[in-house]
């Protein structure tokens, strides 16, 4: 609950969590689906708010003082935050000098905090002040955050091909198949296939009771 562990929120946020306990869908899924695109927003305004204290998190020393070995240790152990969204928002409140025109542009509604943190990726290989928000926040506002994505890479392998192509090397030899038989009599899958920033790859869990290595079901 918010507040618990004997820290009040302030009343800014005390409200915030007010008008969100409040909200309910209705029946008209039409209006619900415009109220998700709102709520879709309202997240990417959060976010953003968080990539700012993030960023003070990371320019501070205070998460070392605490015994964490970095600002994203801190955020996934206090903020319970998994390791590629810290890194996210890290990267996206050390970056906010480098993307005023980005962040104006999220809180116009304009792109999402996805679109934000892939530009703040992309500075990062561009050096002595090189990086160019203008042509990036463009393709942002026609792409959605896939298409953004694979715009990013490919500006990234113009500014650095030889450590792409590494990173890329790496990632193929990461990549893993496992099948492994359970006391049950299933056959569980796993892969990594799936890289996320921050982690070099994202573990798919395993997949659901049906696939079983025993012609017959388990009992439900």
């Amino acid at each position: 609950m918010l507040g618990e562990g004997g820290v009040a929120p302030n009343q800014g946020l005390a409200r915030l969590f007010g008008a969100l306990s409040q909200y309910e869908p209705g029946p008209d899924l039409r209006q619900d689906l415009q109220d998700l695109q709102h709520l879709a927003q309202v997240r990417h305004r959060l976010d953003l708010l968080m990539a700012e204290m993030a960023g003070a998190l990371a320019s501070s020393q205070i998460w070392e003082e605490e015994g964490y070995v970095s600002p994203i240790q801190w955020l996934r152990e206090e903020a319970n935050l998994p390791t590629g969204v810290a890194c996210q928002h890290v990267g996206v409140g050390l970056s906010l000098d480098l993307m005023p025109g980005g962040v104006e542009a999220l809180e116009r509604g304009e792109i999402g905090f996805g679109h934000l943190a892939l530009m703040a990726d992309a500075a990062s290989f561009y050096k002595d002040g090189r990086f160019k928000e203008a042509p990036f926040l463009e393709k942002a506002r026609q792409q959605n955050v896939s298409q953004f994505r694979k715009t990013c890479e490919h500006a990234r392998h113009a500014q650095d091909p030889t450590g792409f192509a590494e990173a890329e090397r790496q990632a193929h030899e990461d990549r893993y198949l496992k099948l492994s038989p359970q006391e049950d009599g299933a056959l569980v899958l796993r892969w990594q296939v799936v890289r996320t920033k921050g982690e070099r790859w994202k573990a798919i869990p395993p997949l659901p009771p049906r696939w079983y290595s025993d012609p017959d079901p388990p009992p439900d």
